[in-house]
């Protein structure tokens, strides 16, 4: 049987409930109830409930990331190397927001925001099946209706938003030591508790924990936020890398990466959904919408997926085979036999029967140089890796290098 932990806030109760109710249809073993915890240090007994348990269920919310209660219960879950760890996004958590958990901003999340919609959870159930390897129930779910507490209950139910933990030194010690030991498997996760421990106890040390803390700031929260920002923009997921880039900010107000990805994104955040729906177009084949939206993308979003800076275009070529002619370059005086992009995709060069290479400005559609110096049909061109040298093949039995960089 599988054993879970839902953390969560108070003012999601009720979608919390619903998930326990879910869940245990499916044969889990779920802790949800705080009214079973005994009076005394809930902190420890919050601790051993999530040791006790191999998964832990985080409900994402702008409330729940803001509670000192969930904020302790994700450490305890770090501190498990082996625990499953399954964030539900329930509400979208401003990045701040973020700032006491922040390894969960970079986990995958299953994604349950249509509660807040029309009460559906269907799909995010099914997402949690299949991480958990449950199968559904034979018989519907029965959703029984929200227990009534005492004011008493609710004192414990509310995860720490109207009291203020009481951490022992023996929790300020195991949080310590398992942030030291996963300094150098895990920094991320080590960071996080070091973090926690600061909230806690400022002057940890004698101030050399907060040192340490500032340090690993930059050896590893940078990088990491950078390498994830540059993830989700070569998945067009626009809002997300903004996300990571304003952490980086505002550790390093003047990273020039940081800036100029920030830039990208922000200018490709307006034609996300046209992009979106032009996809579904082509899905169902409805070819006028899919080149009218495209069209639209080109116009507002004329660098959307600029391949200079993501390692994988957003326009895809399957996308691009169906959409009308967008721009006709002239200049040649016999067919053309040959083109090119090069790696940058800022510069087409074209091969012609009339002796010819051309270059021409990928985005302005301007010609930039005519390359002349064949005998007889130029057939193909290719450029290097690097974008610096192109290669022209011609009837003339010659291949011919341009240095395109001068």
């Amino acid at each position: 049987m599988i054993d879970i932990f839902i953390s969560y806030s108070r003012r999601n109760k009720a979608f919390a409930d619903r998930i326990a109710q879910e869940l245990r249809a499916r044969g889990a073993d779920v802790f949800i109830d705080y009214q079973r915890l005994k009076a005394g240090n809930f902190v420890a007994q919050l601790g051993q409930e999530v040791k006790k348990r191999g998964v832990f269920l985080l409900i994402v919310s702008p409330h729940s990331l803001r509670s000192r209660w969930v904020q302790a219960e994700v450490n305890f879950a770090f501190m498990d190397a082996d625990k499953i760890i399954i964030p539900l996004l329930l509400e979208d958590p401003a990045p701040d927001d973020y700032a006491h958990v922040f390894p969960i901003a970079s986990m995958e999340m299953v994604d349950a925001r249509r509660w807040g919609q029309d009460g559906d959870i269907s799909e995010a159930i099914k997402k949690l099946e299949r991480l958990l390897g449950l199968k559904p129930p034979a018989q519907p779910v029965t959703i029984a209706p929200p227990p009534v507490s005492s004011p008493e209950e609710d004192d414990l139910n509310d995860n720490g938003e109207d009291d203020t933990p009481v951490y022992s030194a023996e929790y300020i010690r195991e949080l310590y030591l398992a942030a030291l030991d996963l300094e150098d498997t895990d920094p991320l996760r080590s960071l996080q508790l070091y973090e926690q421990l600061l909230e806690i106890d400022p002057e940890h040390d004698n101030g050399e924990t907060r040192e340490l803390v500032e340090e690993m700031r930059w050896r590893v929260v940078i990088p990491d936020r950078i390498e994830l920002a540059r993830e989700y923009l070569q998945q067009g997921q626009w809002k997300q890398a903004l996300a990571q880039l304003e952490v980086v900010l505002s550790l390093q107000p003047d990273h020039e990466e940081a800036k100029t990805l920030k830039a990208l994104a922000e200018d490709n955040l307006p034609c996300a959904k046209t992009y979106a729906d032009a996809a579904i177009a082509l899905e169902k084949k409805q070819w006028n919408a899919f080149k009218k939206l495209m069209m639209r993308v080109r116009q507002k979003c004329p660098e959307y997926g600029d391949p200079q800076q993501l390692s994988l275009p957003i326009i895809t070529p399957e996308l691009a085979s169906h959409v009308a002619e967008w721009y006709v370059l002239k200049g040649h005086t016999y067919p053309v036999r040959g083109v090119a992009f090069s790696p940058d995709g800022r510069t087409l060069a074209s091969a012609s029967e009339d002796k010819t290479v051309r270059l021409w400005d990928a985005q302005t559609r301007q010609p930039l140089a005519t390359l002349t110096g064949h005998n007889d049909w130029v057939g193909g061109v290719a450029f290097s890796p690097d974008g610096r040298t192109l290669a022209s093949a011609s009837d003339d039995e010659t291949v011919r290098l341009w240095d395109v960089q001068t």
